[in-house]
């Protein structure tokens, strides 16, 4: 029997995005485009792996946890043991620098918080999970508020305390399992439980996609204006209702009967990126707009070799 695959091809366009967010993609075409599509529209990537992770997690809610726990910090380890060469160096053990290993370790190193973030985010599901539905989407809804609260504070420099205003810089403070992955895999599961997208049957693909990716295109030029210029931003309000739209149009998609393995060529090419972009780096000196096509390209190549050995391991994806 074919299978649908356009959510695993909605995966490999979101790993794309995060490869274009980390490789500064459009800087050298035009600032404005670059922030809009960069610190905009690509945000979307991350809420909707979140949603996807939430949409079926529902089998781990329902057993045990620990097996998928256990996974979870395998994938961890694995992939913070390959990028070691990428934020590890002896020079980082002086006083001033031993904070970088600790913060990389307890919060991931770069795009390895995501695995943190995830399973935090199942372990308070899971706690919650007998609870109401009333009650989890209540929480999705404030957590996701305060992290954006926070976002906000800083993005727009409305705090005097340099103190504090440095506290707000640190990602990981909104970034993080409770304020950012939670409410995101949370509507995911909501979303699954409640058959929430026949509510939307109505309304074509095209319409909620296009919705979906206007919004926050749209925020990030509002901030273009008016927030501090420059400062980079790790979600948006916006998203809240993006992400979700952007899944129920593509859940309209119907596109069968390709291969299994695009359902790990997206997890290969977000794993093993900054390892391309550090290779492509060394290799050429690219502009940034030709480094994000070279690194997507490089990381597919990379992405094959790694579904291959994973047959064989199991450890990798």
């Amino acid at each position: 029997m074919e299978r649908n695959s356009t959510l695993d091809i909605l995966k490999i366009i979101l790993a794309c995005m995060v490869i274009a967010q980390h490789t500064a993609f459009g800087h050298d075409i035009s600032y404005s485009f670059a922030f809009t599509t960069r610190n905009g529209l690509f945000r979307i990537a991350v809420p909707l792996f979140f949603i996807l992770n939430g949409y079926f997690i529902a089998p781990v809610l329902s057993g045990k946890l620990r097996p998928w726990l256990k996974r979870t910090a395998t994938l961890y380890a694995v992939w913070m043991l390959a990028s070691l060469p990428l934020w590890f160096s002896p020079k980082l053990f002086s006083t001033q620098s031993f904070h970088i290993v600790v913060e990389n370790l307890i919060f991931g190193y770069y795009h390895l918080w995501y695995v943190i973030a995830l399973a935090g985010s199942v372990i308070l599901l899971k706690l919650l999970a007998k609870q109401s539905d009333r009650f989890l989407w209540g929480a999705t809804v404030i957590l996701f508020g305060i992290g954006i609260g926070f976002e906000y504070l800083h993005a727009f420099n409305k705090i005097d305390s340099p103190t504090i205003h440095a506290i707000l810089n640190t990602p990981w403070i909104y970034r993080n399992a409770i304020l950012f992955a939670f409410p995101f895999v949370t509507m995911g599961y909501l979303i699954k439980k409640q058959n929430v997208e026949l509510r939307f049957a109505r309304i074509p693909a095209w319409v909620l996609i296009g919705i979906g990716l206007a919004l926050p295109v749209i925020e990030s030029a509002l901030r273009l204006h008016y927030a501090i210029k420059g400062e980079s931003v790790n979600t948006f309000a916006t998203l809240f209702i993006a992400a979700p739209f952007v899944f129920f149009g593509v859940q309209k998609i119907q596109i069968m009967g390709l291969s299994r393995n695009l359902a790990q060529l997206s997890s290969a090419l977000y794993f093993v990126h900054p390892l391309a972009i550090k290779a492509v780096q060394e290799l050429f000196h690219l502009r940034m707009t030709s480094l994000t096509v070279a690194t997507i390209a490089f990381s597919s190549l990379l992405a094959v070799v790694l579904i291959v050995l994973n047959k064989r391991l199991k450890v990798i994806l």
